[in-house]
């Protein structure tokens, strides 16, 4: 049947990830901390505001650690 997509597993929150939970999972896992570029919100120094400009395996990363098994 033309016009399906499989829409693969995906997590969904009350609220955004913060740069603080998202910081939490890079040092957990000895991660390098994600580089910073242009339009990037990531101030240390507000770490409530919302992880932007990650990419699809670093949300998928932070989801196995955070939910458990992520296939």
């Amino acid at each position: 049947v033309s016009g399906l997509v499989e829409v693969r597993r995906f997590a969904l929150a009350k609220y955004e990830v913060t740069i603080g939970e998202f910081m939490a999972y890079v040092a957990a896992n000895k991660l390098p901390t994600p580089a910073l570029w242009e339009g990037a919100a990531r101030d240390p120094e507000q770490p409530q505001l919302p992880m932007t400009l990650v990419n699809r395996e670093q949300a998928a990363g932070y989801c196995r650690w955070r939910y458990g098994q992520w296939n």
